[in-house]
């Protein structure tokens, strides 16, 4: 009940300021931001059940840059090796990641980066 009224207070407040008190630009900036990484996962995840991309470069051993490389995306390395992280932790995970469960991968901390180990 107390949370209704200070909901209206901030309405009827902003409104008197002229403001549209529910404007919320960062949450859109938000979403828009969780679409490019959600689009990306969802590249990366058929790429790597595709079955020419695991022929031509699988077994992969490689940083994130080298394997945003290898898939020829184009998104931020911060993006990818965060994908990359995702799947290695939760690949397993029912349908977190449908048709990548058997995928055997790992990753390791070296010379100031992570190196994933993937292979079919």
């Amino acid at each position: 009940m107390m949370i209704a009224l200070e909901e209206r207070i901030v309405t009827i407040l902003a409104a008197f300021k002229g403001l549209n008190a529910f404007d919320q630009p960062g949450v859109q900036d938000g979403k828009l931001a969780a679409d490019v990484v959600n689009d990306a996962s969802i590249y990366i995840a058929t790429k790597l059940a595709d079955t020419k991309f695991v022929a031509a470069h699988l077994p992969f051993v490689g940083t994130a840059a080298e394997f945003r490389a290898a898939a020829k995306i184009d998104v931020s390395l911060t993006v990818v090796d965060s994908i990359l992280s995702d799947l290695e932790a939760n690949r397993a995970v029912q349908d977190a990641y449908p048709g990548l469960e058997a995928l055997k991968m790992s990753r390791e901390f070296k010379d100031g980066e992570f190196v994933y180990s993937i292979s079919a």
